[in-house]
Order: structure tokens, then sequence, then C-alpha cells
């Protein structure tokens, strides 16, 4: 279920947001900030990755872009993602407590850093193998994103069809 919270927005400017969030703007400025808040560890298993949500793929298209974009994560149970962007020098920005434990209370963000989070974004990439929503389609949506998702859920239902892929190589 989608929040009313997400139907009452207010367009804001990065720099604000980022105030608001408490980050430094240097970090995004003159980038292309690409986001993902979906859990990627496999339950309390942090170093295991969650399948369905597919975080290799994140990894395998931000190894293709330039240097002018950054990958902005946030949520609970990123771990498996995080220490992957780590290895493969992607450049990302984390947004919580980094720590090696579970995290699943300390990260779970609220409803209105959520709605900043998302507006903060350029692009939203889903890049699940199997779903049953998700709601980051909507979300990403009603927040003004870019949306760009692999073909599961209801990912056909909210998108135009040039902004649905099945592999790697539909996505360009």
């Amino acid at each position: 279920i989608i929040s009313r919270e997400y139907l009452n927005l207010e367009i804001l400017d990065k720099k604000l947001i980022c105030s608001e969030l408490d980050i430094d703007y240097s970090i995004f400025k003159d980038k292309i900030i690409i986001g993902n808040f979906m859990r990627d560890s496999l339950g309390s298993n942090l170093s295991k990755s969650k399948w369905q949500k597919n975080p290799e793929m994140i990894v395998e298209l931000c190894s293709k872009l330039k240097d002018n974009y950054i990958l902005l994560l946030a949520g609970p149970r990123r771990h498996f993602l995080r220490d992957l962007c780590k290895k493969n020098n992607i450049n990302f920005f984390f947004y919580g407590d980094i720590c090696d434990s579970d995290d699943i209370i300390q990260n779970n963000l609220d409803i209105k850093k959520m709605k900043l989070l998302y507006q903060l974004t350029d692009i939203q990439l889903i890049t699940s193998a199997s779903e049953g929503g998700p709601k980051s389609i909507p979300e990403g949506m009603l927040t003004r994103n870019l949306v760009l998702s692999t073909n599961v859920g209801h990912s056909n239902d909210y998108l135009s069809k040039d902004f649905v892929f099945n592999t790697l190589n539909d996505f360009s």
C-alpha cells in the first residue's frame, strides 16, 4: 500500500533534500543519482545475495557507466550489495548506519525520509529476478523519478515498455 505521504509531494531542490537528510551535497553535485532501496541480503545471512532482488545486475549495469553517476542505497540489509560495490569499484553512497550485524531495526527508514531519498534520485533502478510488486515502481513514479525495471511483478502495468528490460543487453 502506498502511503498518502507520497501523494502530497512538494518538489524539493536536491541541495535542500541533502540538508534535510544531513548529507554532504558535494557527494551528489553534478552526478546522475541512481537509487535502489530494496533489501539485497538474504534474510539475516548478510553475506549472501537475495536472489529475487538480483543485486549483481545493479553492479553489472553500473560498471558500464561513466564516472558521472553515484548509486544511492538505503534501507536495512544492504550488506551484500555494499560489499559487491566495493569489490567492483562502483561509486555508491549508503544512507544509514553501516555495521556488520543485522541492521533491520536501525536502518528501517520512516516514510518521510524515504520520500526525500526518492526525490533525491534521478533514476530508480529495479533489477529483480522475481517480484510480486515491487512497491518501488509506484513510489518512484509518484516522486517523479525515471523508473527502469526488469520485467517483474506489475512493471508492465505501470511502465512503458521502453523502461522495462529482461536482460542486461536490453538495458541501454
